[in-house]
């Protein structure tokens, strides 16, 4: 279920219905003047992700709101663009962009953004998140960098991800339950409790993730990343077969994408491509770009100037 309000000039009546109808009953307790925002929901089941970009506002939710609610929900807004200004319990944070804050909408909280602001919030159950509730109160109001977080990485590689291709209910369903499980394992760690064992999609999302991230490293092979993962080699192939791949021709393929697309897109020497993906040498490539795609870097390069 898809549901999207466009960039144009919104009432703050039209923008109150439809932040009730996406997450929870709100309040717009301050909206600026000719105000513009879109909102799109993707859901699955119970839970869901919206990408919301606004003009400067504020949401409320206060015992009445809540009186009339069902069960208790947790949410993450993922900062893309713009701050937010959060107060609940009693604590107040502000969480700039390229961060993220947990909030609770059993209690009351007031989330204020004071410029634009561009943002993804999944929103989901707390049973969910398999965290008990007196630890997921203990986590609310905190910033989350997303910096040194492999979870949160991957958790935001999913979602821009989601948010940039064609949205349905399949695609929906998935990113929703794999970033609550990402989501919850970040929370786990920054609250010292107890780990449990990834499953296939996110374990396939993470070393998805840290191929991205490591294109460039000509040691990046099924060891490198068994390593960095915390599993075995073994575990890498299961994981890579049950996607129809193998770990070795993902990386392969992944360095011919990027490299395709720094032939097109950039000036750079074709030695100079081949070495920031990850390839021996120029000659490497372009034997490997023959052999799996009947063509060389030099002809991609041509094609894509005479476009």
């Amino acid at each position: 279920m898809t549901l999207m309000i466009t960039g144009e000039p919104v009432t703050r009546d039209q923008w109150e219905s439809m932040a009730t109808a996406t997450f929870v009953p709100v309040r717009i307790s301050r909206i600026a003047p000719n105000f513009s925002g879109d909102m799109t929901h993707s859901r699955a089941g119970d839970a869901g992700l919206s990408r919301v970009r606004s003009a400067p506002c504020e949401v409320v939710r206060t015992s009445h709101e809540i009186s009339g609610s069902a069960a208790g929900l947790a949410a993450f807004s993922l900062q893309l663009s713009g701050p937010i200004e959060m107060t609940q319990a009693g604590s107040h944070v502000r969480t700039p962009a390229g961060s993220g804050v947990l909030y609770l909408t059993d209690e009351p909280y007031v989330l204020s953004f004071p410029s634009e602001t561009d943002l993804i919030i999944l929103q989901a159950p707390i049973e969910h998140f398999g965290i008990r509730l007196a630890d997921l109160r203990r986590a609310r109001g905190r910033t989350v960098s997303t910096v040194a977080d492999q979870d949160l990485q991957t958790y935001v590689r999913l979602l821009r991800s989601h948010c940039t291709a064609a949205s349905s209910v399949q695609n929906g369903a998935y990113a929703t339950r794999v970033g609550v499980e990402l989501l919850s394992r970040s929370l786990r760690r920054r609250l010292s409790l107890s780990m449990p064992t990834r499953s296939h999609e996110a374990l396939l999302l993470s070393l998805k993730s840290r191929v991205a991230e490591h294109i460039g490293d000509i040691c990046l092979d099924i060891g490198s990343l068994a390593r960095a993962e915390g599993i075995s080699p073994r575990t890498v192939h299961t994981v890579f077969d049950r996607a129809g791949t193998t770990p070795a021709r993902y990386i392969r393929e992944a360095r011919l994408v990027k490299a395709q697309r720094l032939l097109v897109s950039t000036t750079l020497r074709v030695a100079d491509i081949a070495l920031v993906t990850g390839f021996a040498d120029h000659s490497t490539m372009t034997r490997v770009f023959r052999r799996d795609l009947g063509f060389t870097p030099s002809d991609v390069r041509v094609r894509g100037s005479q476009e």
